[in-house]
């Protein structure tokens, strides 16, 4: 308490608070006269006061008046609710409820891993009306080791209530003292962790609250790791909500982010040294001291000494000691502090001592990757080192530095600006400005670049005043950018790497041109054949290689074996040079890889298999047939490559090459929010002449000549649809083409579903029947680059849950794959369609194919990466689809594909000299997961999903029902027509349609079988209200190839996965062309129309009376020119609707503007003046009104 001594005319005032309430006495003039902790005792002349209560974030003020004559004068606080994670008594988010259960959860024991100590995590969710969102509090944290293994899964091991108002988890491990890592898989921002220390003889109680974002685009809840609210007691006391020391541990947190100290200095001694000690309080406190400049070095290391005796060598007591006499010379700091102002005392001490922290540790890998400006020092793990990344210091240092400063002068201002702006990491950010200068100007449109990295000390020296340029000693330059000097070395060659593959000049920058290779791996085939990972390399793998002979299947003449060798560098990168194998010039070769069968349960024969990066196969050339077990099923396609220039170039086997070079521009492509999808399957379908129905492959030169009304289809020449001067999807107006899996498949061509060789056009695709050799590779790119040409993109679809028959289930099975009913818990529940899972959850050490150095990877998950880089960055798709989702299963890894893919578009803008946001605009990574889980868009791990639910609930709208789960039809409606009613945030989240590809099974069909199945009239009627709907919903629509004109099933509908064919041949039907032009007129206005670019939805008009089912929604923003859709969902019609006298009159019609008319979209007609939203309606129909 602060005291003063009293003039005869002065009056006392005495003011008391709580432990940690902070007191501020400020008089008329605004001048600070008394301040203290828990009390304030002061002599102040007659006059008007304002007295000041802070307790956390709560602060309350009151004005007193002191008399002349009035003696003592009291105030007393009311009640400071403040905010903490813990459930603490008389705080503003506590229930008693969670107050109860973390007392005794804390007192329990509910997971062991070791002895002498405990962890103790309670997680909650709080809100003002006890509506918080259902769900487990504990989602997505996890207890690791110091190593990074998993050792607790919180959301499983925890004690719920996850029926109350507020739900909550707790959990209590028993562990072995020492230190661990807490994880939480924090969404879009990655997998967050901050270090736990465990003392002998200590419980450790970390309180974590959900987090509160109030946004419509928020990610979805979990809990706050950076407002956690961390404390310690003796083991087997628990936590006392009630209890003082603990409430005033907390206030010190809060204190110790603003910096200021709740506890005066002589009281903290005094407290450590009680049997209620709180150790915790003793290291927040003192850096609170530290901080406000209140503790000297004697009395500091008092507090470490105690604190000491209390928890033994804990990291943050030693930052505070290295301030203080009692600092220990021999301490390292191998893993890093909890507290982000411990980890500053350490890297102040680095650039005194580099030693301080070790180059490799635990803590100089976290130093990069730390992540904002909590109390608690938390790190993002996809950006740490590894603690084989390098440490360059000295001399070395000194030349990497030298490197990096020649490379960033070299880079383009405006790449440079965008490099800085959007994709460093701060670290690397402020080491590039710290070498190379600021970026040349401001980047129009951002902010300046920031000024410091979070846990850099506020003055930094300038590339220009730094003694020494770019070779100045490590601990300086580290020093200045706020990180120890055992981690710059590896910042350093990290950010390096990445200058010299960016800047002008460099040997790899015409690579980032669409079509070159932008991975490592893709690279090194340029020249070399390579194989990475193989399972069995005893004997070694060996190139088999032979020019194909004339002849349809061709045969192999001159072949040769060229064993491959390890890279040195490299044990796991197995190659053999072009020059080594003696190729000429010109010419085009067949290969396969001779290695080890390792699927288990086989004998292990010695096996030719296809390169598992092929960018061509030939399914005609098959590898030598086998003895059983082996099948005719195991012969496997040769991979086929050409030699040009010196160089590995793409070809297909008659030495054609795709030719990118009329590849249309990226700005005449649209945007997400405009774009119309049209699903076109691989199985096409045409009448007989003996009346029945042909099936085959709709090849490549097939869907070409839907786009270009010059090009000469396939297969299927003689259907009107492909004649010459027709162009379908041109017709139709739709803007981007999705193909079925265009990634070669083993299966002779249905849907495509069972990839094989994932670099590789299909070879049935590139293979009509007049072709004497497939050219799968040419009309690819071909059908592309008409495709941009016309302003439309292309989308990849990519079956990544699991392979059929891919080269490394037997390459290396156990690596890639996981193998069925052997317990690896990959399996789940997750269904493999008679394929193989892939493995993404193994990882290992070895090659990375991307980036080309040696780390921590997980196989599977890179083998993908590269084939997103193959067809998003040289194959230039617009959009990828990751199909069946649930069996991918694997999160993580979806967010990285989708972050991967984002940034290949963004390369594509780049190299053509275009904004990064010029690739944002026009390209997606939608997920297919029927069940909808809208986390995976808010969560930032894709940007868009299918919307399974659009499809359910148009199809009961159009029969007359209510869609399953909904509480009236009206609710059906409103979600179908605006996919935020279901959770997305915007329109480009969701992919609305009336029928996916999987028709198979009840009320999946084709729209037109769905609706004779189900016994009712109007189909038509039906079938066009249904586009309307879809066409003038929120989110993007899409269709189904045929759904277009009302096709109907070829084939009868089963409960197994369908490969019902699109029939072009029922477009000439007269009342399917009259649905034809219905949607194209519809598909027209969705790319003019403003109004349905905007996500704004207004229902203006909703009858539900006396049978009817009418409603009326506007769409557009204010100042824009609406679009009104008026749809009658019953058989209800208005009576006698050719009588000029009769109406339906739709209330709250929009206004029409001066000298505008409004038309009729549908059937493309203008509507008098008079008629303007009174139109009759008839039964099942649907209207779409524009101005014009």
């Amino acid at each position: 308490m602060s005291i003063s001594e009293a003039h005869p005319d002065d009056v006392q005032l005495l003011a008391t608070a709580p432990p940690g309430t902070e007191i501020f006495v400020i008089d008329h003039g605004f001048r600070l006269r008394a301040r203290g902790i828990g009390g304030v005792a002061q002599a102040l002349e007659p006059g008007l006061y304002k007295v000041k209560f802070r307790s956390g974030s709560a602060i309350h003020e009151m004005h007193q008046a002191l008399e002349p004559g009035a003696g003592t004068v009291i105030v007393t606080a009311p009640p400071l609710l403040f905010s903490s994670a813990a459930p603490l008594a008389d705080t503003a988010k506590s229930h008693e409820y969670h107050q109860d259960a973390a007392a005794a959860l804390s007192r329990e024991v509910h997971a062991r891993v070791g002895y002498g100590s405990e962890v103790f995590v309670f997680a909650r969710a709080w809100s003002p009306t006890g509506t918080s969102p259902r769900g487990n509090p504990a989602r997505a944290l996890q207890l690791l080791d110091l190593g990074g293994a998993p050792l607790i899964e919180l959301e499983t091991r925890s004690r719920t209530n996850l029926a109350a108002a507020d739900p909550w988890a707790g959990c209590t491990v028993q562990v072995t003292p020492g230190a661990y890592r807490l994880r939480l898989d924090a969404a879009p921002w990655g997998r967050l962790e901050q270090l736990v220390v465990a003392a002998p003889h200590w419980q450790t109680q970390v309180f974590v609250l959900g987090a509160e974002d109030p946004r419509d685009d928020a990610p979805p809840w979990h809990v706050d790791l950076a407002r956690a609210t961390v404390l310690q007691s003796r083991l087997g006391r628990g936590f006392d909500p009630a209890h003082d020391q603990q409430r005033l541990t907390d206030l010190a947190r809060l204190a110790l982010v603003n910096g200021r100290s709740v506890v005066p200095a002589q009281e903290l001694v005094d407290m450590l040294g009680g049997p209620e000690a709180d150790p915790m309080l003793g290291i927040l406190a003192g850096h609170a001291l530290v901080l406000a400049g209140a503790a000297n070095a004697d009395l500091l290391a008092d507090v470490v000494t105690r604190l000491r005796a209390l928890l033994g060598r804990h990291p943050d007591v030693e930052a505070l000691a290295l301030i203080t006499p009692v600092a220990d010379p021999a301490y390292r700091f191998t893993i890093p502090p909890m507290l982000t102002a411990s980890w500053r005392l350490v890297v102040d001490a680095s650039s005194r001592r580099p030693d301080v922290v070790p180059a490799g540790s635990l803590a100089a890998c976290v130093s990069p990757a730390l992540w904002g400006n909590g109390p608690w020092l938390q790190w993002q793990t996809e950006e740490m080192l590894q603690p084989g990344d390098s440490s360059a210091d000295g001399a070395g240092l000194a030349e990497v530095a030298a490197r990096i400063a020649d490379a960033g002068a070299r880079l383009e201002p405006e790449r440079w600006r965008e490099l800085v702006d959007e994709e460093l990491g701060d670290l690397e950010e402020a080491l590039l400005v710290r070498l190379a200068g600021p970026p040349p100007t401001r980047h129009e449109g951002r902010g300046q670049l920031r000024s410091r990295p979070p846990h850099a000390p506020a003055s930094m020296p300038s590339a220009t005043s730094a003694p020494g340029g770019p070779a100045a000693r490590g601990a300086d330059i580290a020093a200045g950018l706020g990180m120890p000097a055992g981690a710059l070395g590896a910042v350093a060659d990290r950010l390096l790497s990445r200058l010299e593959h960016l800047a002008p000049d460099a040997p790899d920058r015409a690579s980032m041109a669409p079509g070159g290779p932008v991975t490592d791996i893709a690279r090194r085939r340029l020249g070399s054949f390579v194989l990475w990972r193989p399972g069995r390399t005893d004997p070694p793998p060996t190139l088999v290689i032979g020019r194909p002979a004339s002849g349809n299947p061709p045969t192999l003449d001159d072949m040769t074996f060229h064993p491959l060798t390890p890279d040195p560098a490299i044990p796991d990168l197995w190659q053999v040079t072009a020059a080594a194998c003696n190729l000429t010039e010109g010419t085009v070769y067949h290969y396969w890889f001779q290695v080890g069968d390792t699927r288990p349960g086989r004998p292990g024969f010695t096996v030719w298999r296809t390169d598992p990066l092929a960018s061509t196969v030939d399914w005609r050339l098959l590898s030598p047939p086998l003895p059983p077990p082996y099948t005719q099923d195991d012969r496997w396609p040769a991979s086929v490559i050409k030699l040009r220039g010196g160089l590995l170039v793409e070809c297909d086997p008659g030495g054609e090459e795709p030719d990118w070079s009329r590849d249309g521009g990226l700005l005449a492509l649209p945007a997400n929010n405009r774009t119309v999808y049209y699903k076109l399957p691989s199985r096409w379908a045409r009448g007989s002449p003996e009346g029945g129905i042909e099936v085959a492959a709709g090849t490549f030169q097939d869907v070409l000549a839907l786009v270009d009304a010059d090009a000469a289809p396939g297969t299927f020449r003689g259907v009107a649809a492909l004649a010459p001067g027709r162009a379908h999807l041109v017709d139709l107006g739709v803007t981007t083409l999705e193909l079925a899996p265009v990634a070669d498949s083993w299966v002779t061509r249905d849907w495509g579903y069972a990839t094989s060789n994932y670099f590789a056009p299909d070879h049935d695709l590139g293979c009509p029947p007049q072709s004497s050799s497939p050219t799968s590779s040419r009309d690819f790119a071909r059908l592309v680059t008409a495709c941009h040409r016309h302003g439309i993109r292309v989308g990849y679809d990519a079956v990544m849950a699991f392979g059929q028959r891919d080269p490394y289930s037997e390459i290396n099975f156990l690596d890639f794959h996981v193998q069925w009913g052997s317990g690896d818990p990959e399996q789940s529940d997750r269904d493999g369609f008679g394929g193989d899972l892939w493995k993404y959850g193994w990882r290992t050490r070895g090659y990375d194919p991307i980036e080309g150095r040696i780390t921590e990877v997980e196989p599977a998950r890179r083998f993908m990466l590269a084939h997103a880089a193959r067809w998003a960055h040289e194959n230039r798709m617009d959009s990828i689809r990751i199909d069946s989702v649930n069996n991918v299963r694997n999160l993580d890894f979806i967010a990285e594909f989708t972050r991967f893919a984002r940034e290949l578009a963004r390369d594509r803008a780049v190299a053509a000299g275009l904004p990064v946001s010029a690739a944002d605009e026009r390209f997606l990574v939608v997920g297919e997961e029927l069940s909808v889980p809208v986390a995976l868009v808010r969560e930032g791990r894709l940007d868009a999903l299918w919307n399974e639910r659009f499809k359910h609930a148009i199809r009961s709208a159009i029969l007359g029902e209510t869609g399953e789960g909904d509480d009236d039809f009206e609710r059906t409606v409103r979600k179908l027509v605006d996919c935020r009613e279901l959770g997305f945030a915007d329109g480009a989240q969701a992919v609305n349609y009336v029928t996916s590809h999987d028709v198979e099974g009840y009320r999946n069909e084709r729209l037109y079988d769905f609706l004779v199945n189900n016994g009712v009239g109007r189909t038509e009627e039906r079938i066009k209200l249904a586009f309307v709907c879809l066409l003038t919903a929120v989110g993007i629509p899409m269709i189904l190839a045929g759904e277009e004109f009302a096709d109907q099933h070829d084939l009868p509908i089963a409960s197994a996965k369908q490969v019902d064919p699109v029939n072009f041949d029922r477009l000439s039907e007269e009342w399917r062309q009259r649905v034809f032009r219905h949607v194209s007129r519809l598909v027209r206005l969705r790319q003019t129309s403003e109004a349905l670019s905007v996500n704004d939805t207004e229902f203006i008009h909703v009858d539900l009376t006396a049978g009817r089912r009418v409603f009326a929604w506007r769409r557009g923003a204010p100042g824009q020119r609406p679009v009104v859709t008026v749809a009658n969902f019953s058989d209800w019609g208005t009576p006698e609707p050719q009588d000029p006298r009769s109406e339906y009159v739709i209330g709250n019609w929009p206004l029409t503007p001066s000298g505008e008319l409004w038309r009729e979209v549908t059937q493309d007609r203008a509507v008098p003046p008079e008629w303007v939203g009174r139109e009759p309606l008839y039964p099942w129909e649907a209207k779409v009104y524009a101005l014009t």
